[in-house]
């Protein structure tokens, strides 16, 4: 009896021996993933700062851009309101360069009618010199005629 007893005092050891390394062991495996997982969430932060890091600098390239893009339409704008104003400038000059043909075209018109008149005070002129040569002192030239 002493002896059963013993052997199953020497099989609860064993046994209680071989809960004890499996517990070990599964607490082994656990300290072994806690560190994996530890390792892991090491890694994740550092990729989460770097990928802060990357946000924070789009935005900061994110705001460049935006303040090119308003400094462009406002260029745009500026180029616009140019052209607009050369097109007005064009359509003024279009119009004087018209009136200036007008213009040339009257002055000419009234050159013309000058040489005209020009002759005719010529024609009349030299008239007036051959009626004073045949009539010197006529009455109707007065004194002027007496005084040739």
């Amino acid at each position: 009896r002493l002896e059963t007893q013993a052997r199953e005092a020497r099989a609860a050891e064993v046994m209680s021996e071989q809960r004890a390394q499996e517990s070990a062991r599964q607490l082994d495996q656990l300290r072994h993933r806690l560190l994996a997982n530890n390792e892991s969430h090491s890694q994740l932060i550092a990729e989460n700062l770097e990928l802060s890091e990357k946000v924070c600098m789009l935005s900061g390239k994110m705001t460049e851009l935006t303040e090119l893009g308003q400094a462009l339409e406002e260029e745009h704008t500026s180029h616009l309101e140019t052209a607009t104003s050369a097109n007005k400038l064009r359509e003024e000059l279009d119009r004087l360069k018209d009136e200036l043909g007008v213009s040339k075209a009257l002055v000419t018109s009234l050159q013309q009618q000058q040489v005209s008149k020009d002759g005719e005070i010529t024609s009349l002129r030299a008239k007036l010199a051959a009626s004073r040569l045949r009539t010197p002192n006529s009455p109707k030239l007065g004194a002027y005629g007496a005084a040739k």
